[in-house]
């Protein structure tokens, strides 16, 4: 048998001691550290993006409410819900999808440059566009509506994208217009965010209000929305701008460009050079707002009033161009028919066709006849 002294037996209990606190000491941080991963993790999840709905006087918001107010009663009365693009933050973007996956069933048009195509089955180009596509967390269509009718543009590139393309991730579409739309009296400007509203869920487009600081000018409003595109630092691997109107001939070649073109090949850093209108500009995370060089530049066509629409379409630098830019004065004097696609029609006519399905009767286009009723008559 074993005496133990009393200095033995203190060492004994201190040992003890130490190592029990040891234990604990190496559990509490052991738990402290989970919990900071967890948080580092949770703060690191995207969040839901905010969507503005474009502002309407508070009698027109409720779809639903029957009132037989004049419109210019409704606009003397204080607008809910304006939005400030200076002072929202911007939120980390999700990516949307649309519920509309039919290809587009317009008739295709024979002798045509820009021929109207069915969707086509994957191919191993698409597939590897897909696969390439992937380790791309987030992309980005923008685009800009200076005046009300740009809209009627955008939302058919929008309606045309979400059914033709073939990203298995589909991207943002988003559209800059100016705050002071919302508090326009002007029955074009409550016509326009109107339709935005309408077609919002539609198309999953998300709204950038812009405040105006000065100039109402197109080519004013348009420098302060490439302005606030500029300044801004958007959550997007990739966005791209394309200026409207416009119309989208080849959607596969639009989306190659945004998801998978060579950012060293076919884009260089923006200069003066690019103008104070651009056709096309290029948002990468890295890198900031690129313009287009080499062959990337013939993506896009620009139609002016130099030459005949026909004579610049069978240009070769335009012939293969996958979207086509208008001038909203050319369009206005341009005559267009209502007898059908066949093989006389040019781009322009089927643009003006296409941009009548979508704002038709909404008293946005040129001469348009059938004006919305801004009055809702009780039942």
């Amino acid at each position: 048998m074993v005496l133990l002294t009393s200095s033995a037996v203190s060492g004994i209990i201190f040992a003890g001691v130490v190592c029990l606190f040891t234990f604990l000491l190496f559990l509490s941080g052991y738990i402290l550290q989970q919990q900071t991963v967890r948080s580092l993790q949770e703060s690191l999840r995207r969040l839901p993006e905010h969507r503005p709905v474009p502002t309407l006087p508070a009698a027109f918001a409720n779809s639903e409410e029957e009132t037989d107010v004049d419109i210019s009663d409704v606009l003397e009365e204080t607008l809910a819900g304006r939005f400030d693009g200076d002072q929202r933050p911007i939120h980390d973007a999700v990516v949307v999808t649309s519920q509309k996956k039919s290809a587009d069933n317009t008739p295709e048009g024979e002798g045509s440059k820009f021929s109207i195509k069915n969707a086509e089955p994957k191919t191993t180009q698409n597939q590897a566009l897909e696969n390439e596509e992937q380790a791309r967390e987030s992309l980005a269509y923008i685009l800009s509506v200076p005046d009300p009718l740009d809209i009627c543009s955008v939302l058919l590139f929008a309606k045309q994208q979400r059914q033709q393309s073939r990203l298995q991730m589909k991207p943002t579409i988003m559209v800059l217009y100016p705050t002071t739309w919302e508090s326009s009296a002007a029955s074009i400007h409550i016509s326009a965010l109107t339709l935005m509203r309408d077609l919002q869920e539609e198309l999953s487009l998300i709204y950038h209000p812009v405040s105006i600081n000065s100039g109402r000018s197109r080519a004013s409003l348009t420098s302060q929305l490439l302005g606030e595109l500029q300044r801004l630092r958007w959550d997007y691997d990739r966005a791209m701008y394309l200026r409207s109107p416009g119309l989208a001939v080849d959607v596969a070649s639009i989306d190659r460009a945004l998801a998978t073109s060579s950012i060293k090949k076919s884009w260089s850093l923006l200069a003066s050079s690019a103008g104070h209108d651009p056709e096309m500009l290029l948002y990468a995370k890295a890198k900031g707002l690129m313009m287009a060089r080499g062959d990337m530049r013939r993506l896009t066509a620009s139609i002016s009033g130099s030459h005949s629409i026909s004579q610049q379409m069978d240009d070769e630098e335009n012939e293969d161009a996958a979207y086509v830019l208008f001038d909203n004065d050319q369009l206005e004097h341009h005559g267009n028919r209502d007898d059908g696609i066949d093989s006389t029609w040019t781009i322009v006519e089927r643009f003006l066709k296409e941009r009548k399905d979508i704002c038709g009767g909404r008293g946005l286009l040129p001469g348009d006849a059938d004006k919305v009723d801004l009055r809702r008559k009780a039942r």
